[in-house]
């Protein structure tokens, strides 16, 4: 590569009766090399000889010649003096390599660059340096088995290709920033171990050619003038790839929905390329993001290129005890509510700021929605109280306004500019910001700067960006004839804490939110054209419904062109009298019972819960796209194992509708749902098996019982679901005793 020459080209050769190493010939110099593990002065004094005898025949024929001797470790003295005695260039291996790459000086620029969207929570800035690391939940599949970041660093050293998948917030780039320092502590040890290069994607927005991603990689981090010895040292195998951030790829809208699978997959055609041709040159690659950036896992591998041998490794939030050694460091060592996500980012910025000590009481909370509420008035209190410039009350429509502007962007997180956030402050306050409010919007809390650009923002937390969405909501369906600017163009409906925080907010605002929600519902959908606004309402309504409804009348409304993440037709009440008409929904999960008056038609549905294939879909779906089916097996399936004792049978189906179809939580009647009447007998036994054994624990909102997942028992309930006769659990082995 140094010279230029043909792969094969410098093979040892008989040249005047001696064996020559290697020889390289271009148009004006042959250069000369013998290679030696040797560190004796003989070996060199005996190499140089024949080498000056080489190079002075060429010299009578009026050919020029470079002598070089390369030493496996660092030449010593004597091999210096008489290699230089001689005129021959005498390098270390590692000395040599640096002609074709200098690892050392990119190793530098590039641990001083940013690293996706990694920030700093107690100054929010993206200067991670003195960030102290703690080990997250690395997992590998598909046994779940725990990996550190030095297993992540030998599975690259070893040439594998590598899938880090994990949620929003949950400390990939902080992961992969300190994989790098790993091998590049590795490299400067010993310059044969392969050189990290972290490439962050959103800096490569449109590229699909891995060279020129790589010539830009150079410019961004400050070796511009080495790009093209960053390529030459790529073609020589000797880089380990590391691509951060490929569901940041896609900025292209769809004009349909049948469009956007194929969006995503050109989104990451450069992931692709990367991946094809590190397996060509037998050099470890790593990709990083969230995995619901594909509709399922099939598409995820087909559209990186991932094979049945790769690593898939999976990066969850904290344990409990994860998060109590990591909130130490933050002086923070109270026993955390169990609605509160463990999520690395938003733990820190909580903690950082003092927010989580308004949060110190039992595990359990009585009404996650109101605490997420509750959690968010007193952030912005605090707010007011230590700035003085704004209320708390102008404080939240600021931050609620910024979050109903993200719905409207492809990521559903943003990024929100300065003119928003400037916006969003004229909008609540009616006034234009002075020169002294202006620092101290971008300065807002729950906002963070992500991915290096200082004059955008984005919410540290996905469910507390749900949160403040709610606000909005719960305010348009006390006043539909008011429009929310830019309802009709959403692409993300609220989550579930968002429509249950709505629910808790339209209480103190309506007497009877479920009517007054159906209402707005059908406002939002004729009046104002906003489908996904309209779905929300729906969800509201549904939640705020009276106890003990089957179904809930709405109207014979059609909801046209709407967006939602979860359409749970298992819990109660299910929509009747409705018709859903070219909807996006990325989890559709099925009732298990018949359902009359609904319609689901011309959809695309990412993934459908209850169905293990297209002949099992109800015929009031029709003409729906489906991504995948239930994975493995169906509940019902499950509860026909007779290999398995009927109360173990139960004991999975209600932990595949816990952590399998998790969300916000599940009521308590749906964990009966689909269970014919001999199971339906176990359930109340089994639910103080799931309590015991910290497997779940239930809340009570708006006058249901509602059952909660620990989500730092994932992988634990795992084991059980996919392998629940050869378990030995303890819950399992409690389950086994009921009759």
């Amino acid at each position: 590569m140094l010279w230029q020459v043909k792969p094969g080209d410098g093979a040892p050769m008989m040249i005047d009766g001696r064996e020559r190493d290697c020889l390289f010939f271009d148009e004006f110099v042959t250069h000369y090399i013998e290679c030696t593990i040797s560190r004796t002065l003989d070996k060199v004094r005996s190499d140089a000889s024949k080498m000056v005898q080489y190079r002075t025949n060429r010299a009578k024929k009026g050919g020029l010649v470079k002598l070089w001797i390369i030493t496996r470790e660092e030449p010593t003295a004597d091999q210096n003096t008489e290699a230089r005695r001689s005129n021959i260039e005498i390098l270390s291996l590692a000395e040599f390599q640096r002609r074709v790459f200098d690892a050392a000086t990119y190793l530098e620029a590039r641990r001083i660059y940013p690293f996706g969207s990694a920030t700093n929570p107690e100054n929010d800035s993206t200067d991670v340096t003195k960030v102290r690391y703690q080990n997250t939940a690395i997992h590998k599949e598909p046994a779940a088995m725990k990996a550190s970041v030095r297993d992540v660093a030998g599975m690259l050293t070893s040439q594998g290709v590598v899938a880090l998948l994990g949620d929003y917030g949950m400390g990939k780039s902080l992961t992969i920033r300190e994989v790098f320092l790993l091998m590049r502590q590795e490299h400067l040890k010993r310059r044969d171990t392969p050189i990290p290069v972290v490439i962050n994607l959103r800096d490569h927005w449109g590229q699909d050619d891995p060279y020129e991603v790589l010539e830009r990689h150079a410019k961004r981090v400050g070796i511009g003038a080495e790009s093209d010895r960053l390529i030459k040292a790529f073609n020589t195998g000797r880089l380990t790839i590391i691509l951060d951030g490929f569901d940041e790829t896609s900025t292209k809208p769809w004009s349909s929905r049948t469009e956007l699978k194929e969006i995503r997959i050109e989104a990451v055609t450069v992931v692709r390329n990367f991946v094809d041709l590190c397996r060509g040159k037998r050099t470890g690659v790593l990709l990083a993001g969230r995995e619901h950036f594909f509709d399922s896992r099939k598409e995820l591998l087909g559209a990186l290129g991932l094979r049945a041998g790769d690593t898939i490794l999976g990066i969850g939030e904290f344990s409990d005890e994860e998060a109590r050694e990591f909130l130490q460091v933050y002086g923070f060592g109270s026993e955390l509510p169990s609605w509160l996500p463990r999520r690395p980012l938003l733990l820190a910025s909580l903690a950082s700021q003092g927010f989580l000590d308004s949060l110190v009481g039992e595990r359990e909370s009585p009404d996650p929605a109101a605490a997420w509420d509750q959690l968010l008035t007193g952030i912005c209190n605090r707010e007011s109280r230590i700035h003085g410039h704004l209320e708390p009350g102008s404080i939240r429509e600021i931050l609620e306004i910024l979050a109903s502007r993200t719905r409207e962007s492809l990521s559903g997180m943003g990024p929100l500019t300065e003119s928003q956030i400037l916006e969003a402050f004229r909008v609540a306050t009616g006034a234009d910001p002075d020169a002294s409010a202006r620092p101290l919007l971008m300065r807002l809390p729950c906002l963070s700067i992500r991915n290096a650009e200082k004059s955008t923002r984005t919410f540290l937390d996905d469910q507390m960006l749900d949160v403040f969405r709610a606000g909005p909501v719960a305010g348009f369906a006390v006043n539909p004839y008011t429009a929310i600017d830019g309802s009709p163009h959403w692409k993300h409906a609220l989550g579930e804490v968002g429509a249950a925080v709505a629910i808790v907010q339209l209480k103190r605002l309506h007497e009877k939110p479920a009517v007054q929600a159906l209402t707005a519902m059908r406002v939002a959908q004729e009046r104002w054209k906003s489908p996904t606004l309209s779905l929300d309402l729906l969800e509201i309504a549904r939640i705020g419904s009276e106890f003990g409804e089957d179904q809930l009348d709405c109207g014979g409304l059609v909801i046209e062109g709407g967006c939602t993440a979860k359409l749970d037709l298992s819990t109660q009440p299910i929509p009747a009298q409705l018709r859903l008409v070219e909807m996006e929904i990325q989890a559709l999960i099925l009732p298990g019972v018949p359902v009359d008056h609904l319609q689901i038609e011309e959809s695309l549905i990412e993934r459908v819960f209850g169905a293990s294939g297209r002949d099992q879909v109800p015929q009031w779906m029709t003409s729906c796209e489906v991504g995948t089916y239930d994975p493995a097996s169906t509940n019902a399936s499950v509860l026909q194992m007779e290999s398995l004792p009927l109360s173990v049978r139960v004991f999975i189906t209600i932990l595949r509708k816990l952590y399998y179809q998790a969300g916000f939580g599940r009521q308590e009647g749906a964990l009966f749902r689909g269970m014919p009447p001999e199971a339906r007998d176990f359930v109340p036994q089994v639910l103080p098996i799931l309590t015991k054994e910290e497997l779940a624990h239930v809340a009570t909102h708006t006058g249901r019982r509602v059952w909660h997942a620990y989500r730092d028992q994932l992988h634990r309930v795992m084991e059980m679901v996919e392998a629940p006769q050869s378990s030995n659990d303890p819950a399992i082995r409690a389950v086994r005793d009921l009759r």
